[in-house]
C-alpha cells in the first residue's frame, strides 16, 4: 500500500526548493512530470539527448524512469535533489 511522503525537492540550476505531498507509488517520470506542470521545471531544451533524473540525497539512490520513490528507498521528510543528465547514446549540449 502506498505511503504519503512529504519531500523537497531542490532545483537542478538554481538550487531554488519546493515541497509536495507525494505517494510512495509515484514513478521517478510521474513526479518529474508533476513539477514541471507545477512550474518548478521546464522542459529540456534537448529531451532526446539530456533528461531529469532524481537523486535521493538521504542514500545517494539516483533514480529516473519508471522507478519509484519506494523502490528507491525514499522516506517521509527527505530531500530529493532534480539532476539533469545526458541520455544513454546522446549528450549534453
Amino acid at each position: 500500500m502506498a505511503k504519503t511522503l512529504n519531500l523537497t525537492f531542490i532545483h537542478p540550476t538554481d538550487n531554488s526548493s519546493i515541497e509536495a505531498v507525494c505517494e510512495s507509488s509515484w514513478s521517478a517520470d510521474f513526479a518529474i512530470s508533476e513539477l514541471i506542470r507545477q512550474g518548478f521545471l521546464k522542459e529540456l531544451p534537448s529531451p532526446d539527448k539530456e533528461e531529469y533524473r532524481l537523486l535521493y540525497k538521504e542514500n545517494q539512490t539516483e533514480f529516473r524512469g519508471g522507478t519509484t520513490f519506494e523502490e528507491a528507498g525514499c522516506e517521509d521528510n527527505k530531500v530529493i535533489s532534480v539532476v539533469i543528465r545526458p541520455k544513454a547514446g546522446g549528450y549534453a549540449s
